[in-house]
């Protein structure tokens, strides 16, 4: 039988450590909530949003206390995965959510990012703008 390929250890070979992910909470929404819509099966009422980030923070507040976490937790200040996770992180404005990735990015050493995204939240200029922070 194969080796299981874990995403943890392909990363660890890629990058040549571990990555640690830090949960960034965007001001979105998703079109299930947005002109008064009562949201949909996928995320609790708080989006799923990270327990750290219950209050809101700025993205700058976000990203420290995420780094803070990890070297408490870890003993490790990185590199990092910025995990855009709470709601429909590209439902807003192409201009809006690059000012928002580009801010956060330049806030650590992020190797990567996830998005908590929905297919039909996909347009185009959004996949440009994906696939270039993607180089």
């Amino acid at each position: 039988m194969d080796k299981i390929n874990f995403f943890s250890e392909y990363l660890t070979r890629k990058y040549g450590s571990e990555l640690y992910r830090i949960a960034i909470d965007l001001p979105v929404s998703c079109p299930n909530r947005a002109n008064g819509g009562l949201g949909c099966i996928y995320c609790a009422e708080d989006g799923n949003r990270a327990r750290h980030l219950r209050r809101h923070f700025s993205l700058v507040e976000q990203v420290e206390a995420g780094r803070e976490y990890i070297r408490r937790r870890y003993g490790n200040d990185g590199p990092y995965i910025a995990y855009f996770q709470s709601y429909t992180n590209t439902f807003a404005p192409v201009e809006q959510l690059r000012a928002w990735y580009e801010e956060v990015l330049a806030l650590a050493d992020f190797k990567m990012i996830i998005v908590a995204t929905r297919p039909d939240c996909l347009p185009d200029d959004v996949l440009e703008l994906l696939a270039e922070l993607n180089k």
